[in-house]
């Protein structure tokens, strides 16, 4: 079990402070590398800790856009997001056309796999792809009464710390890139694959 991070005696071209509140994915995704990349930048794993004060090293030529905030609300969160829509049942589609702030694409499931391998570190990410499978069938939009997407995230319980990593709507989790990235954030909150029922 690893728990601390890479060496500091390690030379770093790239270095990033940690703050508190800090993840391998927040930080990841403010750097616009994937946290595959990260991970490996540091030679750290998905159990790795960071600490704050301690100073990470960025992929050559990535650069954190701006810290993680405790009060105020995520400004990755698109501008046209629906405000008060909370439907709990589905409504005819000719009584409620789709919004146009989430656009729906569709994934072949080989697609899928390769967006889950990609956010996933090497040594959990056949895992992730079973428990995917077994939620989702791969479908990116697979929906019911709780819970959203390829890893069926229930976006009410989880929607506080959510809101940390850029998710501000249920309708994000359809997003296989989004919906992967949440679900790694919940392992690593985890520790384990509990939330799955394992």
């Amino acid at each position: 079990e690893q728990v601390q991070i890479a060496p500091a005696a390690k030379v770093c071209d790239n270095p990033y402070k940690v703050v508190k509140g800090d993840g391998w994915i927040a930080i990841a995704k403010r750097a616009g590398v994937t946290t595959k990349q990260l991970l490996a930048a540091n030679g750290a794993t998905a159990k790795t800790k960071l600490y704050p004060n301690r100073s990470i090293c960025l992929p050559k030529g990535a650069s954190v856009t701006a810290a993680p905030s405790t009060t105020a609300p995520s400004t990755t969160a698109p501008a046209a997001a629906p405000a008060k829509k909370k439907a709990t049942t589905p409504a005819p589609p000719a009584a409620a056309p789709p919004t146009t702030a989430v656009q729906v694409r569709t994934y072949t499931a080989a697609e899928v796999e390769a967006i889950i391998r990609q956010v996933w570190p090497d040594d959990l990410e056949d895992k992730a792809i079973q428990i995917a499978t077994r939620e989702s069938r791969l479908k990116p939009t697979a929906r019911n009464w709780c819970c959203s997407g390829l890893f069926q995230i229930y976006y009410g319980v989880h929607s506080k710390w959510l809101t940390g990593i850029g998710v501000s709507s249920a309708d994000q989790l359809l997003d296989p890139n989004v919906n992967a990235t949440a679900a790694y954030a919940l392992y690593q909150r985890a520790g384990s694959w509990k939330p799955w029922g394992g």
